[in-house]
């Protein structure tokens, strides 16, 4: 959902994942940057694309110590 920038979906999914895994820290750093996200759009701010996944996420991440692995599986049609 947030590679198709579908955020508001993305937030009420990671907010269910929060109540069940509340000592995760990316949950709550992916939810913050949805709402990031949404509120840019909402101002009208245009954001450059800065490839698959924003750069200050990746740094956040890598702050907590964790590795990003992107994984790619086909939608079924």
């Amino acid at each position: 959902m947030i590679e198709r920038k579908q955020y508001e979906n993305a937030v009420s999914l990671i907010t269910d994942a929060v109540w069940t895994a509340q000592d995760n820290p990316v949950l709550y750093l992916l939810r913050a940057f949805c709402w990031n996200q949404m509120e840019g759009i909402k101002m009208g701010l245009s954001r450059r694309d800065e490839g698959v996944v924003n750069n200050t996420f990746v740094k956040m991440l890598e702050a907590l110590g964790y590795d990003i692995e992107l994984h790619y599986v086909k939608r079924e049609e």
